[in-house]
């Protein structure tokens, strides 16, 4: 069953488990409200999603103009991440009655997928991320990698093999860049802590499902390491 909470404005919603080794956070939006559900069930642990009320602004990291459209890119990510570390996480752990020793993955989907690779270099409160089809084309986003390093113990990456055929010339550079982030983040956490997987097709594509096995791999790491002596 899933439930549905308010906090300061933003929506949650939690889905209990009796297995409380593990957290999945993730988000969803007005385009995705639909399909979170399903997403929610699909885990052997509990989970809870964050509605985004401003997908381009809150999930940002820093300001890029529209690459299509007409809606810019904000920098509200720092703001989203403190309101995850002091707001979401302690209540989840209430709500979901969650142990000390419980480990959150955070992840998601195109920009959420990106906002949850930008946390783990700035926070080391996630065991894992599972970002699929991330936004990695971002201006900066390859510096930003190189000049940091990753605060979590595993990543999980998937792009889509048809994603990068586009005459934009952001989107064009997503796989060249999924590539280099991948070398880097080997770099420092170690080729097996590090997945990258190819997709059959484009960014829209099986997205609950890519979703899903993101997250997936991630928790069969953190299965295969538990240890609740630590």
């Amino acid at each position: 069953m899933i439930l549905t909470s308010e906090i300061e404005g933003k929506v949650l919603r939690f889905r209990d488990h009796p297995d409380k080794r593990n957290c999945i956070l993730t988000f969803f939006a007005d385009f995705s409200e639909d399909s979170i559900d399903e997403l929610l069930m699909r885990f052997n642990c509990p989970s809870v999603a964050l509605r985004v009320n401003d997908w381009n602004e809150e999930l940002s990291p820093w300001r890029v103009p529209a690459i299509f459209g007409n809606d810019d890119f904000g920098d509200g990510a720092e703001n989203t991440l403190e309101f995850i570390l002091d707001r979401v996480i302690p209540l989840s752990v209430k709500e979901l009655s969650l142990k000390d020793d419980t480990r959150f993955i955070i992840g998601g989907y195109s920009l959420a997928a990106l906002f949850s690779l930008w946390s783990c270099f700035r926070t080391d409160r996630f065991f894992g991320v599972a970002a699929a089809s991330p936004s990695v084309w971002f201006d900066g986003w390859i510096e930003y990698v190189g000049e940091n390093h990753p605060k979590t113990e595993y990543v999980f990456l998937s792009l889509g093999d048809t994603e990068s055929k586009t005459k934009n010339r952001y989107l064009s550079r997503v796989s060249d860049n999924i590539n280099e982030t991948h070398d880097i983040i080997s770099q420092y956490l170690g080729e097996n802590r590090c997945e990258l997987i190819w997709n059959d097709g484009g960014h829209f594509k099986d997205v609950t499902e890519r979703a899903s096995a993101a997250f997936e791999w991630i928790l069969d790491r953190s299965i295969e390491t538990y240890d609740p002596s630590e």
